[in-house]
């Protein structure tokens, strides 16, 4: 799991409120802080979706799905920020060639990061593309890990395992950018949305 937060401490708030406080009350400038602690997680989640899908070939809906935003603490004390956390991918959730199964003879590439296409290579045997029949009928990149009869070059048609790919944690790592960034997109919209979004709720 990877996580980038910002933290807004009491001395933050006891600043902010004396610098406001002739134009609202604690109440009024708590009720800005959880708004935009909100919106500054959420402005997290996209960043991060916005730098994986501009260098990765990783679907921004298969990205999104191990995003998630997160606060906690009052608003005295308010921790906000957003967290990466999965398993593994299958190669074969990004992009790669041939698509269909069959006895091509052409190897399978696969383009994890745009720009980097490079050849699968099992890690017992040939790798090959196949489309389950369970399910949803998923095609994705496998090997057969049977153990070879009598000594021959040769491998029972089953047990067969999928081949993986990195996780969305270890993209976001790979990046040595994007986590300042992220940080730096959480923090700016926090610390700016306080008085923005209190000003919204004086004039409404």
């Amino acid at each position: 799991m990877v996580q980038v937060m910002a933290e807004w401490k009491r001395d933050d708030y006891e600043k902010l409120y004396k610098k406001l406080e002739a134009i609202s009350s604690r109440m009024q400038l708590r009720k800005a802080i959880d708004i935009a602690a909100k919106k500054a997680a959420n402005a997290g989640v996209k960043a991060s979706k916005r730098r994986l899908v501009s260098y990765t070939t990783l679907s921004k809906d298969k990205i999104g799905e191990t995003i998630k935003a997160y606060q906690y603490g009052s608003s005295l004390g308010r921790v906000t920020g957003m967290r990466i956390s999965d398993r593994p991918r299958p190669l074969s959730d990004f992009n790669y060639t041939p698509k269909k199964p069959g006895k091509s003879k052409l190897p399978i590439m696969v383009e994890v990061y745009k720009g980097q296409n490079k050849q699968v290579q099992g890690k017992i045997d040939t790798p090959f593309i196949a489309t389950m029949r369970s399910g949803a009928g998923h095609t994705g990149i496998y090997e057969r890990v049977g153990d070879p009869r009598d000594g021959k070059p040769y491998r029972p048609r089953l047990p067969i395992k999928q081949l993986k790919g990195p996780t969305t944690v270890g993209m976001f790592k790979a990046n040595e950018d994007i986590h300042q960034e992220v940080w730096n997109t959480i923090w700016h919209s926090f610390e700016d949305g306080v008085e923005i979004t209190l000003h919204r709720i004086l004039d409404a």
